[in-house]
């Protein structure tokens, strides 16, 4: 087995029931190839903008999530160690939490943060993209990391490769004109509101017109970049998905059971490639602590439970240590 397989293996996996893989076409199989063309596209360094922050609207407070933050902490970690010029953009609410991150590894004056503003001005791509030039100069990549993006409409849906005209009934009969091109939970919560437009960004107009590769990491069917997948897909394997399935796509997308999981396994190839040994990268008691600074100093919230608490989508952190571990072991 590869180190690829490996690692696709470990973090494939779907530990909360998300529904990665009920049907025989699924999320994974539409994704086949793509870990590999996102660790190819980041070869060279160049300058890369993670985009990160979901918001739990049922949370007591309503908070920022802890999957998304601590894996956009971990890649801008290991791809400022692999020369790259990184910055990380989310919504104000959030930057509490993403500086303990960086100040826990020592970052906070290599990787700035970028405030993403919740009200989209009419220029609102072109001025992010001043502020991402100024941050780390020439763009080369967008990296969403379990960030919420606007579900179809019937436009969006007709714009799919493999769009049939049954999809559209069905789209229409299952979903509610209100919620279409809206940006929701998984149990279908609009928080358009509390959203930043940062999908704005994934445009494929936009993106080609400045050269930006864009990679998606998700795990629910709702995040940038899942509009790679036909809708029908994410209809038929996630609970509730054909209503908030995400309509934006990305050039790669990396789907995983967790999205940290995710950002894990992307740096981890990455290192892999270059022969760079991990050494602590992937230790899971430093892991864990530096997730229990950001729920203490940032107040971010468990997803799934909306607990203030150092846990990710409900799961006990032994099995996030035991994907940590697993990718340790499996270096060659």
């Amino acid at each position: 087995m590869s180190f690829l397989q490996a690692i696709l293996e470990l973090v494939h996996q779907d530990p909360g029931d998300r529904g990665l893989a009920r049907q025989e076409v699924n999320l994974l199989t539409e994704t086949a190839g793509h870990y590999e063309q996102a660790c190819n596209s980041l070869s060279h360094p160049g300058g890369v903008v993670l985009l990160t922050g979901f918001f739990i609207p049922t949370a007591e407070p309503p908070g920022p999530e802890t999957d998304g933050p601590p894996g956009a902490i971990h890649l801008a970690r290991v791809l400022t160690r692999l020369g790259f010029k990184v910055a990380i953009a989310a919504e104000s609410y959030c930057h509490d939490a993403l500086r303990a991150g960086l100040e826990y590894w020592g970052l906070l004056e290599q990787v700035p943060l970028l405030v993403a503003p919740l009200q989209p001005a009419d220029q609102f791509t072109q001025d992010f993209w001043h502020l991402a030039t100024k941050a780390v100069g020439e763009v080369t990549h967008w990296i969403s990391i379990e960030r919420a993006g606007p579900s179809h409409t019937v436009d969006t849906l007709r714009e799919q490769p493999q769009f049939e005209s049954q999809d559209l009934e069905h789209f229409l009969a299952i979903t509610k004109p209100g919620k279409r091109g809206r940006i929701l939970t998984m149990s279908g919560h609009d928080i358009t509101e509390q959203t930043s437009p940062l999908h704005l960004l994934f445009e494929k107009s936009f993106s080609q017109d400045h050269g930006i590769t864009r990679i998606g990491i998700g795990d629910g069917g709702n995040e940038i970049g899942m509009g790679a997948i036909p809708w029908q897909v994410i209809q038929q394997n996630i609970q509730n998905g054909g209503e908030i399935a995400c309509a934006i796509p990305a050039d790669f997308l990396l789907v995983a059971g967790v999205s940290n999981w995710g950002a894990w396994a992307l740096s981890a190839l990455l290192l892999h490639q270059r022969h760079i040994v991990p050494g602590d990268f992937f230790d899971s008691d430093r892991q864990q602590e530096m997730l229990a600074l950001m729920v203490k100093k940032g107040n971010l919230v468990d997803g799934r439970t909306g607990e203030k608490s150092a846990t990710v989508d409900g799961l006990n952190w032994a099995i996030h240590a035991n994907i940590l571990r697993g990718i340790q072991s499996r270096w060659r």
